[in-house]
């Protein structure tokens, strides 16, 4: 019996961002190459991550467009963010083991 893989909405994306699946000789392929030569940093990344949209909660027709950086994040920035979510999850007395909605809700942030 053989095996067979279902591709994903991401694996599609991955697929048309870098030309994999295809054969050196296919037209669209070189398509896919040049397509792939026109977007930017911030167009894959978006395509990867998609923006979070946002609306403004004193003002409903504002919205917010929340995209990730494409600057490389220090080790201090790290160490910062850890220290702070330590410190908010210490603060809001959330579980720390088992189910937690402070913990839950912290870390979608």
């Amino acid at each position: 019996m053989g095996t067979s893989k279902q591709t994903t909405g991401l694996d599609q994306q991955m697929m048309d961002v870098t030309g994999a699946g295809g054969s050196s000789n296919s037209p669209r392929l070189g398509k896919k190459q040049a397509t792939m030569k026109d977007l930017s940093l911030e167009e894959i990344l978006d395509k990867i991550l998609p923006p979070k949209i946002t609306k403004d909660p004193n003002n409903p027709d504002l919205l917010y467009c929340q995209r990730i950086s494409s600057t490389p994040s220090t080790r201090l920035d790290v160490i910062n963010l850890q220290e702070q979510l330590d410190m908010r999850l210490q603060q809001r007395q959330a579980r720390e083991t088992g189910i937690c909605p402070v913990r839950r809700e912290l870390f979608s942030q």
